[in-house]
C-alpha cells in the first residue's frame, strides 16, 4: 500500500481514492481484515483531504468497526478522526 499512499501525500486525492478502493477489494478477497481496515482508514483520510467529509466518515466508520472486531489499538486513532470531523463547523 505504500505506493498508493504517495498519491495522498502528493495531494492526488482522486488517484489515492481509486487506489484505496482497489485495495479494499483485494483485501476483502484475501480475507485480510487488518489491511482492509487500514485501507478504509486511509481512504477516509483521502476523502477528507479531498473535501468529502461524509465519504470520509463512512470509510472511517467501516475501519473502526473492523478494528474493534480485531480488538486492535488503531481503533483509537480512527475514533479521534471521527471525533475531529464532528468538531468541524458546517460550511467550513
Amino acid at each position: 500500500m505504500a505506493g498508493w499512499m504517495a498519491h495522498h501525500h502528493l495531494a492526488q486525492h482522486a488517484q489515492a481514492i481509486d487506489c484505496y478502493q482497489q485495495a479494499l477489494t483485494l483485501m476483502r478477497d484475501l480475507g485480510n481484515h487488518y489491511e482492509e481496515a487500514t485501507a478504509f482508514s486511509r481512504l477516509g483520510d483521502s476523502q477528507d483531504a479531498a473535501g468529502n467529509p461524509e465519504a470520509a466518515r463512512t470509510a472511517w466508520r467501516h475501519a473502526l468497526t473492523i478494528f474493534i472486531d480485531l480488538d486492535h489499538p488503531d481503533a483509537d486513532t480512527v475514533r479521534v478522526k471521527l471525533h475531529d470531523l464532528d468538531q468541524v463547523p458546517l460550511g467550513s
